[in-house]
C-alpha cells in the first residue's frame, strides 16, 4: 500500500526479539540488523519525525510535527515497490521536495507550511506505471483537501484536511465502495509517551501478562 507496513513489522520483530530474549542490543546494533532487512526499517525503529540519510540507516531525530488530519485512500490494487524504484530512473523528475524547507516548516510548527513542503518524488514513477492515480489525485483535490499526495511507492493517496471534522466529511464524499478509506492523524510526542506508559503498565500487571 505504500504505508511502510512491511518495514514497521520488521522493526517490531527486531525490537520484540531484543526484549523477549533480553539480548540488550543497542540502538546501533539494531540499526545494523535493520538496514540488512530494508532501507526503511532503521527509520521504523525510531518513532515520529526523523531525517533519514544514506541508505536510510543514518537517522537524526527531528522536531515534533503539528497534528495533521489525514484521510488515506487505498485503491483496490497494489504497486510493486521494486518496480516503482526501477522505473524512477526512466522518468523525468519535475519538482523535488526540499528537506530543508520541511525542516524549517517543522521548526515553525505551522501546519500549512508543513503541508506545503511535503512532496514525493516516487509519484513520477508510480503515476507513469499507473496513470489513473494521477486522475484520482485531481478528483480528491477537487473534494476540498488542502493537498493530496501519494504515500511511499503507492498506491495509497493521502488527503490533508483542515480539521478532523473536515476529514470525516470529505472521506464520506469519496463514493467508491471498493476502496479502503481511513480517517486518521499524525502522532505527537505526547501520544507516544502515553502509549509507552500503557505498555509498561500492562507488562507490570500480572493479570494482563
Amino acid at each position: 500500500a505504500g504505508l511502510g507496513g512491511g518495514s514497521s513489522d520488521a522493526a517490531a520483530v527486531l525490537l520484540g526479539i531484543n526484549k523477549l530474549f533480553d539480548l540488550k542490543l543497542s540502538q546501533r546494533d539494531l540499526t545494523h540488523y535493520a538496514q540488512q532487512l530494508g532501507s526503511d526499517v532503521p527509520f521504523c525503529l525510531r518513532p515520529l519525525i526523523a531525517l533519514a540519510e544514506g541508505r536510510g540507516e543514518v537517522i537524526t531525530p527531528w522536531n515534533n510535527c503539528p497534528v495533521l488530519n489525514l484521510v488515506l485512500f487505498k485503491p483496490p490494487f497494489g504497486v510493486s515497490t521494486k518496480r516503482a524504484y526501477d522505473n524512477l530512473h526512466r522518468v523525468k523528475i519535475g519538482k523535488r521536495p526540499s528537506w530543508r524547507n520541511m525542516a524549517g516548516a517543522l521548526s515553525s510548527g505551522d501546519q500549512d507550511a508543513v503541508i506545503g513542503a511535503a512532496g514525493n518524488v516516487l509519484e513520477y514513477s508510480t503515476f507513469d506505471l499507473h496513470p489513473e492515480l494521477k486522475r484520482y489525485v485531481r478528483e480528491l483535490a477537487g473534494l476540498g483537501f488542502k493537498k493530496v499526495l501519494m504515500s511511499g511507492s503507492g498506491p495509497t493517496l493521502l488527503g490533508f484536511a483542515e480539521s478532523a471534522d473536515q476529514a470525516y466529511r470529505l472521506a464520506e464524499r469519496w463514493e467508491r465502495p471498493d476502496w479502503e478509506v481511513i480517517v486518521t492523524r499524525t502522532l505527537t510526542d505526547e501520544d507516544l509517551a502515553e502509549e509507552w506508559i500503557r505498555i509498561e503498565e500492562e507488562e507490570n500487571d500480572p493479570c494482563k501478562a
